[in-house]
């Protein structure tokens, strides 16, 4: 059975995480889209991805790979032949109980040891390409808005053949708003993940809610931008807490000038790390148990049980998990009350299947 099964969850393995870097990239490609972003960044981004992504592909790709080859054995008669040679349910489920183990060992070690690493070279891969993309397009001449709350153009009017000028907006914050001039900017990407902005003879205006707009003239000044703040809505497409480690998660949940609900959300982390090691062993036995009552599922049918599955499985992850953060549940209940009641769901088929097989 190792290859009727462990084929099609490597299979589906490799498409899942081909889907989902697909995405990400289209929702990163405003960000890091430009001249800043080469080859080998596209491929150090993808694989520095991979980590986080295993959380949900990993126990995805068992149930649905498990799922389908289970159909495809049923198709052929395969499990028909091993119930009439007295082969009972528990020896069939002993190979997919296996593939749940080994990937719930590889979730754990992407979740508590490759996913955090991963997540800070991730933020600083993104700062360095978002730091290019901004000198390159401002060496240009270009109206650069890729940096959120920030705008940004050198050559604001021409001069005969060249376009002179400097002109920089910052609305990040609604309520503090800042408009920058100069006849003259020099551009320069700082190691620590900073952008420079070196600026001769300038006007700054600046207008707060309530109070007069203010102004100032100067003849130099450096305005120092951290992209890696910047690009805090690039990095949603990773848990916020995805870069801490196992122990900085616990000194978060215990920092009494945390807000109660800031502290419950690191506690959530915490306990989804390992739930979702669990899922995939859940995941796993559910495919077989899914199958086994019938004995007549095909491939299609066991494409929609999995989508049905995964879908039902973290749409309540996350609803549960919401409401453990704002206080309305326990926190580990929360996070673990998908997973209880997939071992109650396996509990119910386990005895479907033990009366079918008398």
């Amino acid at each position: 059975m190792w290859r009727q099964l462990g084929l099609p969850v490597a299979v589906a393995l490799v498409v899942f995480n081909l889907v989902f870097l697909l995405m990400y990239f289209l929702r990163l490609a405003p960000r890091v889209a430009g001249e800043g972003l080469g080859l080998a960044d596209a491929g150090m981004l993808a694989l520095f991805l991979l980590p986080s992504l295993g959380v949900f592909t990993i126990p995805t790709a068992v149930i649905a790979g498990v799922l389908l080859g289970m159909a495809r054995m049923t198709e052929d008669g395969e499990l028909v032949a091993l119930r009439a040679a007295g082969v009972g349910p528990h020896r069939v489920a002993m190979v997919p109980l296996f593939i749940g183990l080994l990937a719930s060992a590889a979730t754990f070690a992407c979740t508590n040891g490759l996913a955090p690493p991963a997540a800070r070279r991730v933020r600083r891969l993104l700062a360095a390409v978002s730091t290019r993309n901004a000198a390159a397009a401002l060496a240009s001449g270009y109206f650069f808005e890729q940096l959120p709350g920030l705008a940004f153009l050198d050559g604001v009017w021409n001069d005969g053949n060249e376009r002179r000028g400097f002109f920089a907006y910052d609305y990040r914050d609604d309520e503090r708003l800042l408009a920058i001039s100069a006849s003259k900017v020099g551009v320069a990407a700082a190691p620590s993940g900073q952008l420079l902005l070196d600026l001769e003879n300038g006007h700054a205006v600046g207008a707060e809610k309530g109070e007069e707009i203010t102004s100032a003239v100067f003849s130099s000044g450096t305005i120092r931008i951290r992209i890696d703040e910047l690009i805090a809505d690039s990095m949603r497409i990773l848990s916020p807490s995805a870069h801490l480690e196992d122990d900085q998660l616990r000194e978060m949940m215990r920092d009494g000038d945390l807000p109660p609900q800031q502290r419950r959300q690191y506690q959530a982390a915490w306990h989804r790390r390992r739930a979702s090691a669990v899922a995939a062993i859940l995941f796993s036995l559910l495919g077989v148990f899914l199958v086994m009552p019938s004995w007549q599922v095909g491939r299609a049918r066991a494409l929609w049980l999995a989508l049905a599955v995964v879908c039902s499985y973290y749409l309540l992850a996350r609803a549960a998990e919401l409401a453990g953060e704002r206080g309305t549940m326990a926190v580990w209940l929360a996070v673990w009350l998908p997973n209880l009641l997939l071992l109650s769901l396996l509990i119910i088929l386990w005895g479907r299947v033990a009366g079918v097989t008398r």
